[in-house]
This record gives C-alpha cells, structure tokens and sequence, in this order.
C-alpha cells in the first residue's frame, strides 16, 4: 500500500489536460472548498444540518492532523525521485525507488527518517483531502438523502482521493486510512448529534422543545468540554478545535434566543450567504489586525481564544443580520425556557 509504482503508472498518461483536471478536482477537497460549501449549507440551506456537518467535517481534519503526526509518514515524492508532484514546484528527493517492496510493508525505513527530518510535519498518512472529502461530501449525502445529491458527493468521493494518486501527493495507504477516518466522523458524529436524544433541539425546526431535557448537561459538555479537550491534549494543533469551540459558543447562544427560519426562496438564500460571507470577511479582516497587536512571538492561548471568540461573533453576527434585513425570521417558541 505503500508502494510508488501505482501512482507511476498513473502518472504515465499525464499530460496538459488530465494534470489540469485533476489538479482541479483535487481542489473540491480543499480547506477554502470546505468553508465555501459550509457556509453555503449554514445560511443557504438548513442551519441545523449545517452545524452538523461543520461538526463532522472539523472532527474529522482534527482526527487526521492527529493521526499524521502520530504516524509520520512520508509522501511518495518525499522518497522516490521518480514520482512527480504534479501542480508543486518541489526540489527532487535524493532518494530513487525507496517505497515499499511489498504490499503490507512500509517504504525504506532510511528514506522515512530523512523525511521526517528533511520536510518535517507535511507528512502523508492519512489523506486530509481524501478524510474531509468523505466527511464533507458524505455527510451531506447523509444529511440530504436525495438521489441527484447522492449521486454527485458519490462522484466527489471517489474523484478527490484518486486526484491525490495522480497528482503524486499520496500513497493507496494513504487514501484508504483518508477514507475510514472520514467515514468514522461521518457515522459517529451523526449518530451523536442526530440519533442522541439528548441533541434533538439542534436539528428541530419549530416548536416547544424541552431545553437540554434528558440529558440536561449533555449538549453543553460536547458542544465546550470535547473541543476544550481537544485543545488541551494537544494545543500545538488546536486551531481547528478552537474554531469549533467559537461556533458553538454562537450556536448556543443563537440557540437560547431562538432558532431562525431559514426557508425561503432561492434569491433569498443566496443573499444571505452573501451577507454572511461579507460577515466573515469582516471578521478575518478584525482578527488579523488583533492578532498583530499581540506581542511577538504570540501567545498560543491568546491567538485561540481570539479564534474562539472571533467564530463565535461572526456567527451570531451573520444571524442577526439576516433576521434584521428580513433574511430570516425568528420562530416564536424556539427559545431557551432555561
């Protein structure tokens, strides 16, 4: 699973048109993707769902930026000069025909060694575009079960991760731990939020709800105490759980004042996303100012917590907004009786 010659053999039928196309496909399985199709999701299609699927999709990248420095596996151009970074331009590997021998070992193990020290932390097992394609593309094939979306996130998924082969960024290994880790967010997260009674108020539209009843403390220790772990265990990489920390700050609070309706017809939808977006913008825009007033080096505590409350502003700023230009209207009886 390791082994270079798949993806040279691959790399055989490269040319102009296939390197550009599926340097485009990969594309579908960037982070920038990622918050596109969120926010559209959030404000253009269903809040609810949305904020489920912002949960599946950053556990998951949480998971696979874990897992790769746990494993710290090389790429195949990091130890075959033979394989082709296709779309970087990269400084060649010393190292020739260094992959594994077999298709249960690993590559050469002085070859893993000089990686690890030579390109540090980009390492390549599991893949994060083929775990947030599946955590993306899947959970909203999960979330909205029709055929024609189905159909299309199948397509996506099976695309993405075969546009890392191509491209020379991952081994088959690679792919195949992407798409077990993302499915595993996908199932877990959806079984949590969705199936839980417990979480019903997330995705209920309308209607009395008993607030946080049964499992009264429940909704508050996953939406701030797995995040919080999260950041804890290892703060070096807590940006993403610091993000999601921020956003549910903002749900919940959103939440206790009442869910919005967000129905409507199309040029209505879009607009909000719009109005969002430009929410967002602001936002980066106030964070990245802040940010260079701390001192230097930055203190990772305060860099986090300015992401937590930045995502937490941005959402319940983008809501309100939208309600106020009369994107969204709030419905009466979703509020918190807490």
């Amino acid at each position: 699973m390791f082994q270079t010659e798949p993806i040279l053999f691959l790399q055989s039928f490269s040319n102009d048109f296939t390197d550009f196309f599926f340097i485009a496909i990969t594309r579908l399985g960037d982070p920038e993707t990622a918050f596109f199709v969120l926010g559209a999701v959030l404000f253009g299609t269903d809040l609810r769902k949305g904020f489920v699927l912002v949960h599946m999709v950053t556990w998951a990248a949480v998971a696979t930026i874990w897992a790769k420095d746990f494993f710290a596996l090389p790429r195949p151009f990091h130890i075959d000069a033979g394989v082709r970074a296709i779309g970087k331009d990269l400084a060649p590997t010393p190292f020739k025909g260094a992959g594994a021998e077999a298709f249960w070992q690993l590559p050469d193990k002085t070859a893993i060694e000089f990686a690890r020290w030579y390109f540090g932390s980009r390492f390549g097992f599991p893949s994060g575009h083929t775990s947030g394609a599946v955590s993306l593309y899947g959970g909203l094939a999960m979330l909205f079960p029709r055929k024609p979306v189905i159909l299309a996130c199948g397509l996506v998924m099976l695309l993405v991760p075969f546009s890392r082969l191509y491209l020379g960024r991952h081994f088959i290994a690679d792919v195949l731990g992407g798409y077990l880790l993302g499915a595993a967010c996908v199932f877990v997260i959806y079984a949590v939020m969705v199936k839980l009674p417990a979480m019903h108020q997330v995705l209920v539209p309308a209607g009395k709800r008993p607030w946080l009843k049964p499992g009264k403390f429940f909704l508050p220790a996953y939406l701030f105490g797995l995040p919080l772990l999260a950041i804890l265990v290892a703060p070096g990489r807590a940006a993403y759980p610091a993000l999601l920390l921020g956003l549910n700050l903002g749900f919940y609070i959103v939440l206790a004042r009442g869910l919005p309706d967000d129905g409507g017809p199309v040029l209505r939808r879009i607009m909000r996303v719009c109005i969002s977006a430009l929410v967002f913008l602001m936002a980066r825009y106030v964070f990245d100012q802040a940010v260079r007033l701390l001192p230097r080096p930055h203190p990772p505590a305060a860099t986090l917590l300015m992401l937590a409350a930045g995502m937490a502003a941005f959402f319940v700023a983008a809501v309100e907004i939208n309600i106020r230009l009369g994107l969204m209207k709030r419905i009466p009886g979703t509020e918190s009786t807490a």
